[in-house]
């Protein structure tokens, strides 16, 4: 990445004016900015090239009814990133925010020497360009800084359960990795809250790049999403529903787990970052089950009553456990081994299993020894 020089702004800023004043509506609280972007257009270079990336780009342009000037987003992140946030929120006012700056820079190079012709026929085109970005570190501060809230579940249950903004930025967070992850790169926990955009409010991407590594290294990103984030989905003492669940899974994550398609399928279709209607529903779907099969006295009931944390991982439980219920969820989308009933030729079991599963509902693991017949439990999901 070129760094610009010192010394280009005060250059740059008597230039742009000239041009400002031929569109209409300009702001002088632009100036900074359109600076900024005139050093990009002038400086910012590719890979280990040395000559001007735009600069080259005008040999090829051509004067036709319109002059078409493309500009990479991606470019812009890479060079400037406070520039390209900026840039990406006021796209309302490209014309009058952008265009005065590359007249100038076209004009700067000679591509035509007349001024009202080239502000009549400019077109600027951005490739790559969101519609909205923001800093992930501001997106949380517009949620108050906590990621969580309180609610009264059943009647009866009080405690903490997390925004929908808090597990989106968890979610994509975690897929932002695990992209990476599949090509063999990671950050090696080398990123923060500071490094991390949310682009279109349903994206997150890490703006440092990350470099080839080992499992090992991919790991400590898992465990630094953890650190991170967890801290945040506690709301007057409490750590919001399941979230002490998902601490522990990102924090023990482990060089083996963090290179399995399984794995990262488990985490990003993790029971904590379910939509908080499912959540909800499941944990009243479950108090009426219990209730209806009189088993008010069972350990899911009392987990539900008294918040009692999970029991042991059920991904270690599994593959030893008898019941049948523990291999149909454990073993869906994974290829079985040997001795493992093959679900494919049983299609409602099948159907059940990728309910489950698709899910993320962890706890029903605890509910079919109660209920003997998981199926029971899915009619009340289902309705």
């Amino acid at each position: 990445m070129h760094i610009p020089s010192s010394g280009g702004s005060t250059a740059s800023s008597a230039s742009t004016k000239s041009f400002v004043s031929l569109f209409p509506n300009p702001r002088k609280d632009d100036d900074k900015l359109r600076n900024k972007l005139f050093e990009f257009l002038n400086n910012f270079t590719v890979g280990s090239s040395k000559s001007p990336y735009y600069k080259a780009q005008i040999s090829s342009m051509k004067i036709e009814d319109n002059i078409k000037m493309g500009i990479n987003f991606q470019h812009l992140l890479e060079y400037d990133r406070e520039l390209a946030i900026a840039l990406c929120n006021k796209q309302e006012r490209v014309r009058q925010f952008v265009h005065p700056v590359v007249c100038k820079f076209l004009f700067d190079e000679k591509l035509v020497d007349d001024k009202e012709q080239l502000v009549r026929k400019l077109q600027v085109n951005f490739f790559s360009m969101p519609k909205s970005i923001k800093k992930v570190s501001e997106f949380m501060t517009e949620g108050g800084g906590t990621l969580a809230t309180s609610v009264t579940l059943a009647g009866s249950i009080t405690g903490s359960v997390a925004l929908d903004a808090g597990i989106m930025i968890v979610q994509r967070s975690a897929a932002e990795l695990f992209r990476a992850h599949k090509e063999g790169l990671t950050w090696d926990e080398d990123f923060d809250t500071t490094d991390m955009l949310v682009v279109n409010d349903d994206e997150i991407r890490i703006t440092m790049t990350p470099v080839p590594g080992k499992p090992a290294q991919q790991a400590h990103d898992l465990h630094k999403l953890g650190s991170i984030f967890m801290p945040k989905f506690i709301h007057n003492g409490k750590m919001a529903l399941y979230f002490s669940v998902l601490a522990k899974d990102l924090r023990n994550t482990s060089e083996g787990e963090v290179t399995e398609d399984w794995y990262r399928e488990y985490i990003i279709g993790h029971t904590t970052l379910r939509p908080s209607i499912v959540r909800y529903n499941l944990i009243d779907r479950v108090h009426q089950a219990c209730e209806k099969f009189c088993v008010a006295n069972s350990a899911i009931y009392t987990f539900l009553k008294e918040s009692h944390p999970f029991y042991e991982d059920w991904r270690t439980r599994i593959p030893s456990d008898s019941s049948d219920a523990f291999y149909k969820v454990y073993w869906f989308r994974i290829q079985p081994t040997a001795g493992v009933h093959n679900l494919a030729i049983n299609s409602d079991s099948l159907k059940l299993v990728e309910l489950v599963h698709l899910a993320g509902l962890r706890q029903l693991t605890i509910v079919a020894p109660v209920l003997k017949e998981l199926t029971v439990l899915s009619c009340f999901l289902c309705n």
